[in-house]
């Protein structure tokens, strides 16, 4: 019975890599993933660890209550996927995530504002950032290797790094905003063979989110087989988010074959969005309007059953101007040329 099981049987860990720096901030993230796929199961467990090193540096002509600081902040994260196959065309699928540290560097650096500034005043607590998911869908293959619809439901709950308001009456203390958050998810998603060259992606998500007004995206992708050595991989979406939130984005990638097993490729996006500052006089660590360009080139090289991918290259981070409540995170919310490497590796048994 073990060899008729081994027979059906592959799997492939897979270890990846990135930096990304700009002057005053390094951003570093490795996950390690064990994959395994049998005749009616597919399944993948994943750890890694990030780490956010920063020169917190206060603005002192809106801030005299902070001092500069060297951060360094770790975070450690693990998740899991199974989709077990129910019928030809159907597959399940069900996930879960649990990470403890800061997401970003932008949480960190607001984090030590308000400790430095309050945390000897009544009412402030240490945050402890931390969070998991579960999620749930299908997978449905309605027309034999050409026609693939997928719904998915999540839900999620995080602790945060929470921001803080100094009240002066009766008594001078500071209100803390929500710790937690809770957000419940769904998308659906259609991915359509439309001709033997082109593959297309269509996807719609919804996120609800406590606090926060409900925020719908959409994105498109494609995989179009251009020449026989030319592969193209256009992506672009839209998401809206009330009172006055809207983002979009688009981006390409050009690749390659040199050979059957050495691939090029160059790579391009664009982001914006309309930030969420609200016309406030009181200090609000909400982000500005901002533009991000991020340009590239990477590699890919196979051999026997293991694969290889570098990739680096520019990106660009470009803020609109911040209102009276931000001014103190102007340092924080300023332009930025960072740098990012990528490494990628996979074996395949």
């Amino acid at each position: 019975m073990f060899c008729g099981f081994a027979a059906e049987f592959t799997h492939k860990p897979d270890l990846a890599a990135e930096a990304q720096w700009a002057s005053d901030i390094l951003l570093t993230e490795s996950r390690l993933l064990y994959s395994a796929v049998t005749t009616n199961l597919e399944w993948t467990v994943g750890v890694g660890y990030g780490s956010i090193d920063l020169e917190y540096r206060p603005f002192a002509s809106f801030d005299a209550l902070t001092s500069p600081v060297e951060l360094h902040k770790d975070r450690y994260f693990a998740d899991v996927e199974a989709r077990p196959r129910i019928s030809e065309r159907i597959v399940l699928i069900a996930s879960g995530s649990y990470y403890d540290g800061f997401r970003d560097y932008r949480a960190a650096w607001l984090d030590e504002f308000y400790r430095q500034s309050y945390s000897e005043v009544p009412g402030y607590k240490e945050a402890h950032p931390s969070g998991y998911s579960a999620g749930a869908g299908a997978r449905w293959e309605y027309l034999p290797e050409r026609g693939f619809l997928e719904t998915s439901v999540s839900y999620a709950e995080f602790d945060v790094a929470p921001d803080y308001e100094a009240v002066p009456d009766p008594d001078f203390h500071v209100v803390r905003s929500p710790g937690s958050i809770n957000r419940i998810g769904f998308s659906i998603s259609s991915e359509n063979v439309i001709a033997p060259f082109v593959r297309l992606l269509n996807e719609v998500t919804a996120f609800d989110t406590s606090g926060r007004e409900p925020r719908l995206s959409y994105q498109i992708s494609a995989n179009i087989a251009a020449a026989n050595r030319w592969v193209i991989r256009p992506h672009a979406g839209y998401a809206h988010e009330d009172p006055q939130f809207n983002a979009w984005y688009g981006g390409v990638t050009l690749e390659y074959d040199v050979t059957a097993a050495l691939q090029v490729f160059v790579r391009g996006a664009y982001y914006h969005d309309t930030g969420e500052i609200l016309d406030s006089l009181t200090v609000s660590g909400a982000p500005p309007p901002i533009e991000t360009y991020q340009f590239g080139v990477g590699l890919r090289y196979s051999w026997n059953s293991m694969t290889l991918q570098l990739y680096a290259g520019p990106y660009l981070m470009r803020y609109g101007d911040l209102e009276q409540g931000t001014r103190p995170f102007t340092n924080l919310y300023r332009d930025r040329n960072w740098g990012i490497a990528q490494m990628a590796f996979s074996m395949q048994f």
